[in-house]
């Protein structure tokens, strides 16, 4: 379903709209569309754009059911050739909002995500309404998706770096720290550190000014074994013992937790075969070992 025409998504949302305007439906009204040279694409995105428009999911259900690969086609033609007209006007730009929920929620496409990250940046150095942009953004639960946001602590722009400072809040000690090189340093040591113990929570900005988008798998970390992103259980069946060591760590408090954690994951990554003699040991030997260490970490 491609097409040979140089039209952009801009130029025929303005062509619909031009055509509402009048009173015609470019997308029944046969004549017009081949008057204007619309191929299927054309006539799929204004399809979409009537769902979005009406803002019913049954409608954007339904236009995908029969021909769901088209529509993935289609959506991508809409945000590839339309992102650079960003801010052509507010029903534009959330039009190009619904395009990028749709692409990572119902196609869980991750390659859009450097696009809309870019899209997000901006906008707010323009000053625009970026947050339904932010919202689709990390309705992709993988971890991957913080990365593009953490290259942006590296921009000489400062409201790059503000507003990546902002959407890793949950970061920690990144806040309290005013130059971007170094909030990039503690992101991407906190990153690579956590990267297969993080699961998104489904917190947002639309619900509070500091959400944690991601946390921590304390127990995953303790025991060094992934969780899913999703919903942060368990990638595999735990052994008997993992059962008794997970059951011996769920009664430890907040900070002790904590420790355990990080000096687990350092030193299963330092030397494997002293992390198998050390978590083998009693849960209170292991606390006196980690504690005489006093390895840092979150």
């Amino acid at each position: 379903m491609k097409t040979d025409s140089d039209i952009k998504f801009s130029t025929l949302y303005m062509l619909n709209l031009n055509a509402k305007s009048r009173g015609i439906s470019l997308q029944k009204n046969m004549l017009h569309a081949k008057k204007l040279r619309l191929n299927n694409l054309h006539r799929k995105v204004l399809k979409i754009l009537n769902a979005i428009e009406k803002r019913k999911s049954s409608n954007f259900e339904n236009i995908a059911s029969d021909d769901e690969y088209d529509t993935y086609l289609a959506l991508r033609w809409m945000l590839e050739t339309g992102f650079q007209d960003d801010g052509l006007s507010r029903g534009y730009d959330e039009t190009l909002d619904a395009v990028a929920a749709l692409l990572i929620r119902k196609f869980k496409d991750r390659t859009v995500l450097p696009l809309i990250a870019d899209l997000m940046f901006k906008r707010y150095n323009e000053g625009r309404f970026i947050y339904d942009l932010i919202w689709a953004y990390f309705e992709h639960d993988d971890p991957e998706s913080l990365l593009y946001i953490g290259n942006k602590l590296q921009s000489s722009e400062f409201k790059d770096v503000e507003l990546a400072t902002r959407l890793l809040c949950f970061v920690p000690g990144i806040e309290n720290i005013r130059d971007g090189p170094s909030k990039y340093s503690i992101f991407i040591r906190w990153y690579n550190d956590n990267k297969n113990y993080l699961y998104h929570t489904g917190e947002t900005f639309h619900q509070l000014s500091n959400p944690q988008i991601f946390a921590i798998s304390l127990e995953a970390k303790y025991l060094c074994i992934p969780v899913s992103h999703t919903d942060g259980k368990f990638k595999r069946q735990l052994t008997e013992y993992e059962e008794q060591c997970l059951n011996a760590f769920s009664n430890m408090d907040a900070h002790t937790k904590m420790l355990l954690a990080n000096y687990s994951n350092f030193l299963f990554k330092q030397n494997y075969y002293e992390w198998n003699i050390w978590i083998h040991y009693p849960i209170y030997e292991q606390i006196r070992i980690a504690t005489a260490a006093r390895v840092g970490g979150i």
